[in-house]
Order: C-alpha cells, then sequence, then structure tokens
C-alpha cells in the first residue's frame, strides 16, 4: 500500500512541501518500493534499529523541516485536494489561534474499496480545543480522527510526545496540540484511512478499549 499512499502525496494540487518517510527496519520490499520514487521532495530516512509505532513517529516528526506537518501512515491515502483546503485553513488570518485542521475520512480496505464513510460529530468550522477533549474522553474514543485527518502547525508540538502509549497515542497527540489553539473542521471526505489485518492500529486496537478506561 505505501506505493499508492506516496502517489497520493505526489498528487496533490499544493506543490510546496517535503514527503519524510522513516523506514523502522522493515524486513519487506518497503524500501526498493519507496525508493522506485525519484520526486526531490522525497526524504528517506532509515531508522538505526526498530524503534516501534511511537519511537518512529516521533522520529518522523523531529525530521520534519515544513511549517506545518501531517502524520501519515504507510498505507494511508489523500484527495488531491486535501493540503490546499487544509493550510489555506492555517493560513487564513482569523485563524491565527487555530493549531490543528482535521476532516472528515473514510475508512478502506485492502482491495482499496471504501468499507464505510466516518464523519465528524462536530460542526463545519471553529471548534474549541475545550469541546474536543473533553468530548472524546466523555464518549470513551478519539472522536477527532486518526493522525492522517489533521494538519498541524509544528510549532504546537510542546515536546511532551515522551508521555504518548500506542493505546491512545492519536488522542494524547491532538490533546498536545490542543494546549496551543482551537481547531478547525473541515466536513469534506479529504483522507482515507486504512483497516487491515496486518497493520498495527489493528493490534493495538484489541487493547485499545481497556486502556482508554
Amino acid at each position: 500500500f505505501v506505493e499508492r499512499a506516496i502517489q497520493s502525496d505526489l498528487e496533490q494540487t499544493l506543490g510546496d512541501f517535503e514527503i519524510v518517510i522513516v523506514d523502522d527496519r522493515s524486513k519487506d520490499a518497503t524500501l526498493p518500493r519507496i525508493k522506485r520514487f525519484s520526486d526531490p521532495r522525497i526524504r528517506v530516512i532509515e531508522n538505526e534499529r526498530n524503534l516501534g509505532l511511537i519511537g518512529n513517529w516521533k522520529n518522523a516528526l523531529s525530521c520534519c523541516r515544513g511549517k506545518y506537518v501531517k502524520l501519515m501512515g504507510g498505507d494511508d491515502w489523500l484527495q488531491p485536494d486535501c493540503l490546499s483546503r487544509q493550510v489555506a485553513v492555517l493560513e487564513a488570518p482569523a485563524s491565527e489561534n487555530i493549531v490543528l485542521a482535521i476532516c472528515n475520512r473514510d475508512v478502506i480496505g485492502s482491495q482499496n474499496r471504501i468499507l464505510f464513510r466516518r464523519p465528524l460529530p462536530f460542526p463545519d468550522g471553529r471548534v474549541s480545543a475545550k469541546t474536543l477533549v473533553r468530548k472524546s474522553v466523555r464518549f470513551g474514543s478519539n472522536l477527532i480522527g486518526e493522525p492522517v485527518t489533521g494538519l498541524f502547525r509544528r510549532e504546537a508540538l510542546s515536546g511532551s510526545l515522551e508521555l504518548l502509549n500506542p493505546y491512545v497515542a492519536d488522542l494524547a497527540l491532538w490533546s498536545d496540540l490542543l494546549r496551543h489553539g482551537d481547531c478547525f473542521v473541515d466536513q469534506r471526505y479529504l483522507v482515507a484511512f486504512r483497516v487491515s489485518g496486518k497493520a498495527a492500529s489493528a493490534r493495538i486496537g484489541r487493547k485499545q478499549a481497556a486502556c482508554f478506561r
């Protein structure tokens, strides 16, 4: 799936960005597939040792140089106008205190078919950080979405990623960012999140509910 993920990045209508790919000592054909791409915007980093999901997240985030960051799994993909819409939100003069832009997502399977759509339970436009985090905690689940749904200001990362654990990592990341500002919700379906029995998120999900409680 990694080639499709990269291709969806390269097909963005916004052209000014970098793709930082961090390989966590994969033992399959991931690296050769990645290295087929010759676009100068792609930077490939190979970990010297396996860091695990959260360690790899932190390494990827530390290597980012852009003003804004989207954390994307190797099997996710973006609609062509995803970055342009989310960057426009964060660049708008009225968005000075908005640190995170999120969107709706499709959930796809191994055959790239949409299994179902996962809408955000928040209205279009600005939503306060307190509302997003409080509703997620009370509901007992991450209502904000998987990492691929969000684009955030790199300067808002506070360094508390050391506290992340894989069972509630998505919500922990959003909560860390939302201590510094509010969120903008776009009800358009701009990303796809893949579910697969082999994916890291599937293995984590089996214990996630208990850990969240």
